[in-house]
């Protein structure tokens, strides 16, 4: 469905992992569009934007921001949720050996969705409750 089809829009930053494929599932149901930012695509999404992990950082951060101007043009979104990260591999208990990991992870996401450009109603934004994953 094309993004003037539905009522509300979303994007999910992290919606091909575990958590943010449930979101898109969910969100689908309720006739929502969705888009996805990711390293993959998800099928079930109305839109992706796939991040390329060759890039450097400030290249990832330009296309995806690109990509989802593109995707949105003059409209906004309703929501922006950002569930990418979570999982560095190995074991949760053992410390991070690179500093970086944790940043790209966790930080990438916020540092690219800016909710000033992206959100339906400006006025708003105070309300915004940024949500950030908990590293321990």
């Amino acid at each position: 469905m094309a993004a003037a089809a539905e009522a509300h829009r979303v994007l999910v930053y992290g919606g091909r992992g575990a958590l943010g494929a449930k979101c898109v599932q969910h969100f689908r149901a309720k006739h929502w569009w969705v888009a996805s930012i990711d390293l993959a695509e998800n099928e079930e999404a109305n839109a992706n934007v796939v991040v390329k992990m060759t890039d450097s950082f400030t290249e990832q951060a330009d296309q995806v921001t690109a990509d989802v101007e593109k995707l949105l043009g003059a409209q906004k979104v309703d929501a922006i949720l950002c569930v990418a990260g979570g999982w560095a591999g190995g074991s949760a208990k053992a410390k991070f050996s690179d500093d970086s990991v944790v940043f790209i992870e966790h930080g990438h996401p916020a540092y690219v969705l800016n909710p000033v450009h992206l959100a339906s109603d400006t006025d708003k934004l105070d309300d915004l409750q940024p949500l950030s994953p908990l590293v321990v």
